[in-house]
């Protein structure tokens, strides 16, 4: 590449960067918002702007003709190891869990005889029936479970039970 097409391409990129961090100040943001009509200028989210205040668990039971199994913790991803900040596969499997429990939690009253058709039920009822593969059983059951640590109660209460599938 010639030194012009180079110096241009550099400018481009460089008014890109500066725009990019300009629309984190007040005085730049809307004329920023305003004039970039092909949404070139990113929006970085750092920090959500309301953080998640919940844990979620998920459980599991197995129903068979002679017993029922007690209800069993599903663990998502192993423990987070010291150089997690840097590389942390299994965050997603837990995101998604999180992202998971909230669409069900949040499913309106209205709807609860059809949420066993809708995808997160659908996600966590195969996530379950997988588990339960090798266990002796006809019908499985889930449970999420939620604690909210920031009102300084460390007990579980249960956000939702479902119903009984043939395995």
């Amino acid at each position: 590449m010639g030194f012009y097409p180079s110096l241009m391409l550099t400018g481009i990129i460089s008014l890109w960067l500066i725009l990019s961090i300009l629309k984190y100040f007040s005085f730049a943001k809307s004329w920023i918002v305003e004039n970039d009509v092909l949404s070139l200028i990113p929006t970085w989210n750092f920090f959500a702007p309301e953080p998640n205040q919940t844990d979620y668990y998920l459980y599991y039971r197995v129903f068979s003709a002679h017993a029922d199994s007690p209800w069993r913790l599903v663990s998502f991803g192993a423990k987070r190891k010291w150089y997690g900040f840097i590389w942390n596969p299994y965050r997603r499997d837990r995101k998604s869990f999180f992202d998971i429990c909230q669409l069900l939690i949040g499913t309106p009253v209205s709807e609860k005889n059809e949420v066993v058709y809708t995808l997160p039920y659908l996600l966590l009822l195969n996530h379950v029936s997988t588990l339960c593969k090798a266990e002796i059983g006809d019908t499985v059951q889930f449970a999420i479970s939620m604690v909210i640590p920031s009102q300084n109660k460390e007990e579980l209460s249960t956000a939702f039970i479902s119903m009984q599938h043939v395995l």
